[in-house]
């Protein structure tokens, strides 16, 4: 597969922003809002609708969240590459656990602790594959870079 370039690589942020910003105004949310959401500050959002950032896995799966849109549906409107994550069968049941508990109002740091405990469960047991490439997070203006470096 060919390398994007940075002239194509800039093009496709500015249109993800494009989709991004329409998402958001057809839900009549305020960037402040979303960025709230997502634990971030609201000039990385603005950044992300402007096409200087890309976003994460994390970041796509909190915006299906709070768009209430599949996770596939984020990827292709920002025109992501498929993660690996979205393939792997232990993520999906994760997925499936995350979201049945945020249905029945666990608090988000609690459901994120044991999703965290049962990830290190599984790596520890034999039948885990060995471990992919973690992805960056924590960009300049990231809250979640404060709580990652704090966890």
């Amino acid at each position: 597969m060919a390398r994007e370039s940075p002239e194509d690589r800039r093009a496709r942020l500015r249109r993800a922003g494009v989709w991004l910003r329409a998402e958001r105004e057809a839900r009549g949310l305020t960037q402040q809002q979303v960025a709230d959401h997502l634990e971030l500050d609201q000039v990385r959002v603005s950044a992300f609708e402007r096409g200087l950032y890309g976003i994460d896995a994390s970041i796509a799966r909190d915006l299906a969240r709070l768009f209430g849109l599949g996770e596939m549906d984020v990827w292709r409107g920002m025109e992501l590459g498929l993660p690996r994550e979205l393939d792997d069968p232990l993520e999906r049941v994760l997925r499936t656990f995350r979201a049945n508990q945020e249905r029945a109002g666990v608090p988000k740091r609690q459901i994120e602790r044991a999703i965290k405990e049962m990830r290190e469960e599984y790596a520890a047991s034999p039948a885990a594959p060995a471990e992919p490439e973690p992805t960056q997070t924590g960009e300049p203006g990231s809250k979640r870079r404060k709580d990652a470096a704090g966890a």
